[in-house]
């Protein structure tokens, strides 16, 4: 057959010839570009892009491309100048792929710290009821009264309930005074050298169980104070003497350091900017605990149980005798109840109970004494005891001998 191509051979073969030393030219332009990329130092110290790179590859038969996924940018891994120049195919520049979706990203990935529900990744909860910020350690920045969810609104109801029926328990006799003379045929004098006692007793556990708050926890000292104070209330059914009665109603005294408890509680689940409102509501209304308890057991509990009983003729016992000291066991089952529920079912703080992170080394040893000296060292600790000091004192006067006064001044009874 005829040749039929228009080019001679000759024509062919410089034109083949041709096309050779421009990709040749080509290549070496492209890695010399790409060198000069790689010394660059502002190159080499930006970001790689989050897109992959596409590039096209020259050949003859038609062009096709290709999309390249690796983990990183790694400059080792670039040709030389003699194996660039040894094939057509231009480097490609590895890129990095952001395969996983940002909603799915580790809390710490997404930088966020304020204002968010995750929680920190040495917390022993995923994500919390209220808003909290990260850079205070998980503390919530919001107070939701109408939801007891852990850790934050537990730890606040339980406060400030703990200190309900501390105050509750604390005060319980004060109503019952008069019927407890009558009985034990105190003095006024004997009266209130007990009510010293009981103000005496949560005088030394105020002063000194906050370092212990810092060592193990608002939760751990809560319950003991509790404890400590149901176990004379409810001794105090059976006193025979006043020194009976004044040496229960100093240890009765030791369940009045859940104020400290509680102030130091709700301050390690609230941020800064909404604590004050947190401690506020705690301390007013566990202080209603003083007051409730002089109707509660005076005005319906005392009457109450005086209709359970009639004069025992073998040990000549009246009913009011038996009605006071049978509804003593009240408060004292209430400490009880109160203290079990806090330990099984609250948190020391966001992120987990003090004893677990210490001892899994998330939280670092506290020493009791040196929380002690750092205290006393600072001047406002001392500005603020004496401002305490002032009011105080007046608050315990006043729900101690309120009772007895209206009664003898006004000659009403224990009920009224």
């Amino acid at each position: 057959a005829p040749n039929t191509n228009p080019l001679r051979d000759e024509d062919a073969s410089e034109i083949t010839s041709n096309n050779n030393e421009s990709d040749n030219n080509s290549n070496r332009d492209e890695h010399s570009y790409l060198s000069e990329m790689t010394d660059d130092e502002s190159y080499r110290s930006a970001p790689p892009p989050l897109t992959s790179i596409t590039t096209s590859t020259r050949h003859t038969a038609p062009i096709t491309h290709q999309r390249q996924h690796v983990p990183e940018i790694k400059f080792s891994d670039l040709p030389s100048q003699q194996e660039t120049s040894a094939t057509s195919t231009p480097p490609i520049i590895p890129t990095p792929i952001l395969d996983t979706p940002l909603g799915e990203m580790p809390p710490d990935a997404t930088n966020v710290t304020t204002n968010t529900k995750l929680a920190a990744t040495d917390s022993k909860y995923q994500n919390y009821h209220l808003m909290v910020d990260r850079t205070q350690d998980d503390k919530a920045v919001e107070i939701a009264l109408f939801t007891a969810k852990r850790p934050h609104m537990r730890a606040f109801h339980y406060a400030w309930v703990s200190f309900f029926v501390a105050f509750f328990t604390w005060f319980a006799i004060a109503p019952l005074l008069s019927e407890v003379a009558v009985t034990l045929k105190l003095s006024k004098e004997n009266i209130w050298t007990s009510n010293i006692m009981a103000v005496a007793g949560t005088a030394v556990v105020r002063a000194t169980i906050g370092p212990f708050c810092d060592k193990y926890g608002a939760r751990v000292c809560t319950v003991v104070t509790l404890v400590a104070s149901a176990i004379p209330a409810l001794a105090l059914c059976f006193v025979q003497d006043s020194v009976g009665l004044s040496l229960c109603r100093l240890v009765v005294g030791v369940g009045g350091g859940t104020f400290v408890t509680g102030q130091y509680w709700t301050s390690s689940m609230f941020t800064r900017e909404v604590v004050g409102t947190a401690n506020a509501l705690v301390a007013g209304w566990g202080n209603l605990g003083g007051g409730v308890t002089q109707v509660v057991m005076g005005s319906v509990l005392f009457p109450l149980f005086k209709l359970f009983f009639k004069t025992d003729v073998t040990t000549g016992r009246t009913p009011e005798e038996l009605a006071w000291r049978t509804v003593l066991i009240v408060p004292a089952l209430m400490s009880f109840i109160t203290a079990y529920f806090i330990f099984c079912h609250s948190d020391d703080s966001p992120k987990g109970n003090y004893e677990k992170r210490t001892r899994e080394g998330l939280r670092n040893e506290v020493s009791t004494l040196q929380a002690m000296k750092t205290s006393l060292a600072d001047f406002n600790t001392w500005l603020l005891f004496i401002q305490y000091a002032c009011c105080f004192g007046v608050e315990i006067t006043m729900s101690n001998a309120a009772a007895l006064y209206f009664k003898h001044e006004f000659d009403l009874t224990t009920e009224t």
